[in-house]
């Protein structure tokens, strides 16, 4: 991590022999260490592995907690967990366009050693959202399907703050940089699942890269850059998700010409780390990874030199 102090990592997620890793990158750590996420009441998760959208709209980890998955050609989705000692399939089979063999909608993932979260909805809007739900690194799994009249799902984001509550980001994207974002929670350990009628559109219609719920009712929702003077774009909520406002945080000026895209943040009870993944020349272009850091649930930020 040489550039900017901070590099972004390209690497593949999971090495499967014969397997097409269909583009997962990783970002670099976002400065955690697992183990010392360790967690003390029965409800409560081992950090998981939380992903992201980069500026380019591929998947990529905003803090890696040893698991992961991988995609292979024909579209089966293989877990792993603790740095690959246990491996297990998930029973879902990711749809390619047809023509150019390439995934048209990746799933929302979350992996932890207490709770994997896998959602996955059609493009066309027209089939339920299916939410996949495993509470033993892949032995078995609960499936919950969500029919969602006339919502076609772009893009997903799930994530679970205890084995109980959770949380699922939908992206409806309608034309270049407009979107409809929609929310989810879930009490009961993703059995059912509870629209939250909050106002993050009315605040920013866009596309999300990017987004964390926490303990403490805060809640983040990131989105790809667009407009330099709301840069990195993030909005933000005190009340768990009804109502939402802009969040402005300024880099160093030494960033000021590199473009700005949010990625998932990842709390520690108070404790937060939030990546900004910069770019320099296109939404490819990516020039390296800064932090800031909360010790407030989010309420304020430091950047984190």
């Amino acid at each position: 991590m040489i550039i900017l102090k901070r590099f972004l990592t390209r690497a593949p997620i999971l090495a499967l022999s014969l397997a097409v890793l269909s583009g997962l990158t990783a970002c670099s750590p976002s400065k955690m260490n697992p183990s010392a996420i360790s967690p003390d009441k029965q409800n409560s998760l081992h950090p998981g592995t939380v992903y992201s959208y980069d500026s380019a709209s591929v998947p990529v980890i905003s803090y890696d907690a040893g698991n992961s998955y991988a995609i292979d050609g024909s579209g089966k989705m293989t877990l792993s967990y603790n740095h690959g000692q246990t491996t297990a399939r998930a029973p879902l089979t990711v749809a390619k366009d047809k023509q150019d063999n390439v995934i048209e909608n990746y799933p929302g993932v979350f992996i932890s050693a207490d709770k994997t979260a896998i959602s996955y909805g059609d493009l066309d809007g027209t089939t339920p959202l299916l939410i996949l739900i495993s509470d033993d690194m892949g032995k078995t799994w609960q499936t919950t399907a969500l029919t969602l009249p006339d919502i076609a799902v772009y893009r997903s984001l799930i994530g679970f703050t205890s084995k109980s509550d959770g949380w699922l980001v939908l992206c409806n994207w309608h034309a270049m940089f407009n979107a409809s974002n929609y929310i989810f929670k879930t009490s009961d350990g993703g059995k059912t699942w509870t629209k939250s009628d909050g106002n993050q559109d009315t605040v920013y219609p866009t596309i999300v890269t990017g987004a964390a719920f926490t303990t403490g009712d805060t809640a983040f929702i990131c989105f790809w850059y667009y407009e330099k003077e709301f840069e990195p774009p993030i909005i933000w909520s005190q009340d768990g998700g009804i109502t939402w406002s802009k969040l402005y945080l300024k880099l160093p000026a030494q960033y000021d010409k590199y473009s700005k895209t949010a990625l998932s943040p990842v709390f520690d009870g108070p404790n937060g780390t939030l990546p900004i993944l910069l770019s320099d020349g296109g939404a490819s272009a990516h020039a390296g990874t800064v932090y800031f850091k909360s010790t407030d649930y989010g309420k304020t930020w430091s950047f984190y030199e």
